[in-house]
């Protein structure tokens, strides 16, 4: 009996003083948002407080094609000083979405890249870490309604498991972050009173 509580205490101990594991798998893709053929983006969004682990192979994909990777120096400065909260933002733009709306990407990709944001396909988050599924291993995927494509379009959803909803731009707008906060609304009036006398669309943020 007594060796049983002595290994219960021991088990209790390293549970208790081992460190948190930092973590980077709480995140979804929140919104697409293309609105022509050379300006789009993809915004995920942090789902759980404490992700403070992203790597630089951490990466979007569409219709399973590489848009882009954190890279080491963005995923670096995200974990040591960035915003690693509940809905905090991680934005992968094109040069030209980020000269037409003025919101710095914190990834940027070629211009050419917007042609796959079209009707119906998969936006993903994927990760490469050995602790949570291995390489390849796909954290969340948003797939675009078959509205979505044209000009002024986006797709939005509010957290993980939910559908994704289709925003028209020129009815609408959404409301797009970068990690360091700052923010730009994206679409209709530059962010106006919506269609139905609402103050936009209600997945904004």
């Amino acid at each position: 009996m007594k060796k049983l509580f002595a290994m219960a205490a021991v088990s209790a101990f390293l549970t208790l003083s081992a460190p948190a594991r930092a973590d980077h798998h709480a995140v979804f893709v929140h919104g697409v948002q293309k609105l022509s053929s050379t300006a789009c983006a993809v915004e995920l969004w942090i789902s759980e407080d404490g992700q403070d682990a992203f790597e630089g192979v951490d990466r979007v994909t569409v219709e399973d094609v590489l848009l882009a990777s954190l890279g080491d120096a963005v995923a670096a400065d995200i974990n040591a000083g960035g915003n690693t909260d509940v809905n905090d933002s991680i934005l992968f733009a094109s040069n030209s979405f980020q000269s037409e709306t003025g919101l710095d990407a914190d990834v940027s990709f070629p211009d050419a890249a917007c042609a796959g944001f079209v009707a119906n396909a998969d936006f993903s988050f994927l990760l490469d870490d050995p602790d949570f599924g291995g390489p390849e291993t796909t954290i969340d995927t948003l797939t675009a309604s078959s509205s979505f494509g044209g000009d002024n379009t986006a797709m939005v959803k509010s957290s993980p498991g939910a559908n994704p909803q289709f925003v028209d731009l020129d009815a609408d707008f959404v409301i797009v972050a970068n990690n360091a906060g700052d923010e730009a609304d994206v679409g209709a009036s530059g962010g106006g009173t919506g269609s139905d006398g609402s103050g936009g669309c209600s997945l904004i943020r």
